[in-house]
This record gives C-alpha cells, sequence and structure tokens, in this order.
C-alpha cells in the first residue's frame, strides 16, 4: 500500500515534563530538581530561574496529577526554627500537608516546621540501632521522624524524650503521635533548648538509669541532634552535666554515692549523633568533608581522643557542601567533670586523670 502523509498536532498533554522545560526555558537554563511532599511540590529555584517561576510552576502543576500546590523555598533557612517564607508559584496557597515516610503517617504546615523528605534513609538507618534496652533522647525532633517510629518498633525504646525549640513543631509532634496512635506515655515531649534540654531533662534521667542495679540499667543512651548548622555547638553541653552541682538535689541518694558515681566503671554507653555540614572554600579530595567534620566535634567537645564510632555521609548537600552525622561515645569522665574544670578551660581529660599521665 502507498504510504500516505499526514501531520498530527500534538498538544501539551502528549509532551512530558522534561520536553515541555526545554522547549520553553532559554537555551542553556535547565530545571529538573523539585521535592513533592503530599500534595505540595517545593522548588529551589536559582537566580536565573526566577523569572520563570510562574510557568515552571503552572506546568509542574499540570504535570503532576497528585499536586495541588507548587511554592519556591530559599536555599537557606537562616531563622531559629528553620522555617522559611515560600513563594506561592501555582495552585491553591494550602501548606498543610500529609505524607508518608516508612509506613508513618505525618502532617504538618510545610511553612513552620522543618522537613525534608531526603532524609528517610537516614531517619531509618538511626532507627535500627535502638533496642528495647535503650534510652533515647532527641534533641531537635521536629515534628518527629525519629521518635514516633522508634516508639512504633515492636521493641520500642523503654524510655523516649523529644524536644524542639520550636512551639509549632511541638504541636505537630503530639498531632502526629495522635494519627500513629502512639501513647503519651510513650514519648515525653519538651519545648525548650538543646542544650538546656541535654543538661537538664537528658541528664537527669541518666542519671536516674545509672543509679539502678546493673541488670536493671539500659545497655546504651542514644541522643540525637539533626540540627545541622548549629548541632556541633551543642557538644559543650555535655561537659560537666552529670557533675551534682547540674542535677536536682532529690536524684543524689547521698554524698558517698556521688562520690562512688565518679570513679565507677561506665554504667551504659552513651551514643551521640552529632548532624553538621562540612563546607569547603574551594575544591578538595572527598576525604577532607569527614577530616573537616572530625575536626568540628574535637574543637567543641575539648577531649583528647574522643571516639568517634562512625562519620557517616548523609548526602551531598550542595557544590562544596556535605551533611555528616558524626556518632561519638560521650566518655563518662567528661560528663562527670566538676564545674571548676570546666571553668578553668581544661580541655581534655580531668585534672585526676591528667596528674596521672604527668606522674608517669
Amino acid at each position: 500500500k502507498a504510504l500516505k502523509e499526514q501531520e498530527y498536532l500534538l498538544g501539551f498533554e502528549e509532551w512530558d515534563q522534561r520536553s515541555i522545560f526545554r522547549a520553553v526555558l532559554p537555551e542553556g537554563i535547565d530545571f529538573s530538581s523539585f521535592t513533592q511532599t503530599g500534595h505540595l511540590i517545593h522548588c529551589n529555584l536559582t537566580d536565573e530561574l526566577l523569572p520563570y517561576g510562574k510557568i515552571i510552576g503552572e506546568i509542574l502543576l499540570a504535570k503532576n496529577s497528585t499536586c495541588r500546590t507548587v511554592v519556591n523555598k530559599p536555599d537557606k533557612i537562616s531563622n531559629t526554627f528553620r522555617t522559611f517564607e515560600v513563594d506561592l508559584l501555582a495552585g491553591e496557597p494550602n501548606y498543610v500537608v500529609d505524607t508518608i515516610e516508612d509506613g508513618v503517617k505525618y502532617r504538618m504546615d510545610f511553612t513552620k516546621v522543618f522537613w525534608n523528605s531526603r532524609l528517610s534513609h537516614e531517619h531509618a538507618r538511626v532507627i535500627k540501632q535502638l533496642s528495647t534496652t535503650s534510652l533515647v533522647f532527641d534533641a531537635c525532633a521536629g515534628i518527629g521522624p525519629f521518635v514516633i517510629p522508634a516508639a512504633r518498633k515492636h521493641q520500642a525504646p523503654q524510655v523516649i524524650y523529644a524536644n524542639d525549640l520550636n512551639p509549632e513543631s511541638v504541636r505537630w509532634l503530639k498531632e502526629n503521635m495522635k494519627i500513629n496512635r502512639v501513647k503519651d506515655s510513650s514519648i515525653e515531649v519538651f519545648n525548650q533548648d538543646a542544650t538546656a534540654f541535654i543538661r537538664g531533662p537528658v541528664a537527669e534521667c541518666i542519671r536516674k538509669h545509672e543509679s539502678l542495679p546493673s541488670p536493671s540499667r539500659p545497655s546504651s543512651a542514644h541522643i540525637i541532634m539533626n540540627l545541622p548548622a548549629l548541632a556541633v555547638t551543642f557538644l559543650p553541653a555535655f561537659r560537666g552535666m552529670l557533675h551534682s552541682s547540674h542535677l536536682q538535689q532529690s536524684l543524689i541518694d547521698s554524698a558517698a554515692h556521688a562520690a562512688d558515681a565518679t570513679t565507677a566503671a561506665d554504667p551504659f554507653q552513651i551514643i551521640a549523633y552529632c548532624y553538621l555540614f562540612a563546607k569547603a572554600h574551594e575544591d578538595v579530595e572527598p576525604e577532607w568533608y569527614e577530616k573537616k567534620a572530625r575536626e568540628m566535634v574535637e574543637e567543641q567537645l575539648k577531649w583528647e581522643g574522643v571516639e568517634i564510632r562512625n562519620a557517616h555521609r548523609v548526602r551531598t548537600v550542595s557544590n562544596r557542601k556535605e551533611m555528616y552525622c558524626m556518632e561519638i561515645i560521650v566518655p563518662w569522665e567528661l560528663m562527670r567533670m566538676e564545674k571548676k574544670e570546666i571553668d578553668n578551660g581544661s580541655n581534655d581529660e580531668p585534672s585526676s586523670k591528667r596528674s596521672k599521665i604527668n606522674e608517669e
């Protein structure tokens, strides 16, 4: 049969998303990266893409059937609560979203709390390390991506504390506990500064469990600090946090008990998960970032030979910027330091240990 030539008009529906962006954006300018949380798509538009923000939003809205809202958010989050102003690009101004991560349902106001869908694997990695004999303290809990899955585990940790400075995060954390049928008794919630949380409720709980008979003690305590812009500055809070002067008198049975506690063997292991950004100002070898992350921890903790059991690279944030989780074994001697040792600027071992070294 003879071939016939016929014209077909391809409409918007027949074009895929990437082809449309290539067709409407100027040559040399590309857009491909965005993240969807529930019904909301959020973009981080570069300066060269900002003039085309509205059309990008309309394309995303049309080509993603579950999307009802498209926003642009700034690359940098500078305020205390890690929230940001958003620019509505397309759709309805509805910022309360529902999302699911590893079977756990979360609801939040996207503009008032911090949430990053790219951290799902990191949440799961840490949660796997928790057991029924663990104490868990999340100093920057947000809406609950560490503590709620931990509380839902078949063998949940015996104690879970969740803290966040942002009242909106605390509000949505409690809401998500209800949504996931996590009892109030399973997670004790706090709304305070992370340093105050570590030196107050965390220290009190650790001291309480330290005084238990050996068979009843926990196997480990896990202190999570997922605020990478600031968490490394929380590390000095561990210095002297268990010394009696920092604790309520009711927790100390007697002066003798307090004296014994300073010389006893470590009751259980304490691990701090310190999230941080390692940033370079020029192109460097990949191993430079881990070295930089270790130096940041050592500079803040001021403890010679601190054990970092795992320097885990979480993700590449941007060019020359890596996110790490530094898993630190916190020394009991550091936590039991006397106030005078801290005030004197001791940056390694307690005085008793230093005198032994000097005598050798």
